[in-house]
């Protein structure tokens, strides 16, 4: 990539040179080195300029607002909407409305906990 070769895991590497093509520094430009037919010339790829990762991300951050299927994981709730999101995108079936820290879900499950201790 940009002329050198890989020094260590390729897919770190590769992976960070993304983010820095994809950050403004980097203006949407990869270069990578292809080699073919044992001759190797440079090739400039062209990616969409998507700012770079925040200090918080995935929370608040503008670079995984497009990055993420927002309306997918705006449909869980906030307590685990990100672990879910990453098993839903992998095949996973989601149980809908899971209790979490706050919220009616967590009331409706003390709720009926109560009712079952009291034996109704």
């Amino acid at each position: 990539m940009g002329g050198e070769p890989f020094s260590f895991d390729p897919r770190t590497e590769l992976g960070r040179a993304i983010m820095m093509a994809e950050s403004k520094a980097g203006g949407g430009k990869l270069a990578l080195t292809r080699w073919r037919a044992g001759k190797s010339d440079e090739v400039m790829l062209n990616l969409r300029v998507l700012g770079s990762y925040g200090a918080t991300a995935p929370f608040e951050c503008d670079k995984s607002k497009l990055v993420l299927d927002q309306a997918l994981l705006n449909s869980f709730p906030e307590g685990y909407r990100h672990l879910v999101y990453i098993q839903a995108k992998n095949g996973a079936s989601i149980t809908p409305n899971l209790a979490t820290a706050r919220g009616p879900e967590l009331e409706r499950l003390y709720e009926l906990g109560r009712q079952w201790l009291d034996g109704k």
